[in-house]
Formats: C-alpha cells, sequence, structure tokens
C-alpha cells in the first residue's frame, strides 16, 4: 500500500485553495496519509541549541541535545516513511510561508540526509514521488 506524507501548508483552513487541491489528489491517490499541518500547527524555529546538536556526532550528543533533535528525528522519520510527498504550498507575499521553511529546515539535516559528495547516497533521496503544489490568487494582484 501506498504511504502517502501531506504537509498543509495554508494558514487558512475555510476556503483555502491549496488544501482543496490536495484533498482532491489524496483522493485520486488512494493509499495511507500522515498529515503534517504546519498551517494549523506551526513547528519551532531552529535554535542555537538545535544547531550544536546538529553539528554534533551522533554517538557524542548528550541528552539536551538529542532532546534538542527529537521533533526533527520525527519529522525526518515521516518523510523517509513516505513513498510520495504531498506539499500544499500557498503562496503568500511572493513567498514561502515561513511555516512551510520551518518544517525543510527541520528535515533537511546536514550530515544526516543532505550529502556533499553527489557520490554518497542518504535515506531520504530513495526514488519517490514528490507533488507540490503551489496556489497565488492573481485575480487579487494588479499587475504595472
Amino acid at each position: 500500500m501506498t504511504h502517502i506524507l501531506r504537509i498543509d501548508a495554508s494558514a487558512r483552513q475555510a476556503g483555502s485553495v491549496t488544501r482543496d487541491l490536495l484533498d482532491r489528489i489524496e483522493a485520486r491517490l488512494g493509499g495511507q496519509v500522515t498529515r503534517r499541518d504546519v498551517g494549523a500547527a506551526p513547528l519551532p524555529l531552529l535554535t542555537a541549541d538545535w544547531v550544536d546538536a546538529n553539528f554534533t556526532p551522533k554517538d557524542q550528543r548528550n541528552s539536551d541535545q538529542r532532546q534538542a533533535l527529537a521533533l526533527s528525528d520525527a519529522l525526518v522519520a515521516e518523510v523517509q516513511a513516505a513513498d510520495t510527498l504531498l506539499i500544499a504550498l500557498p503562496i503568500y507575499n511572493f513567498s514561502v510561508p515561513a511555516s512551510l521553511k520551518a518544517w525543510i529546515d527541520l528535515i533537511a539535516r546536514a550530515w544526516q540526509n543532505l550529502r556533499a559528495n553527489p557520490s554518497v547516497r542518504r535515506p531520504m533521496q530513495r526514488r519517490r514521488w514528490r507533488v507540490c503544489l503551489s496556489a497565488i490568487p492573481l485575480d487579487r494582484f494588479r499587475y504595472i
């Protein structure tokens, strides 16, 4: 069975175009779905403690450092478990919402799942479907 990780980043619950479109895509794909709604439940921003813990080798981390990375570890595990990533990306002020950027910061872990050497594969780089759906209400903007 396909395992989908769905990320919603819209601050709006009702009337969200990206939520509606992702609902339709999800219904067509079927499968087990894990939902992470960073728009409704924003994630914390990175801190100095998080950065220090991330750059400490895993076998040398103390309990405070492991705690600082606990949420990040859980988010990375969600991505690794998914066969398909669905990301609903609304555009506010011509940019990515801060809530989605916080999620990206927490899953993009140097030395764990990002690589400096292209010949080394990392766990999050396995083949999977990725769908990033973006929407911007063009009818609300005037072009000069």
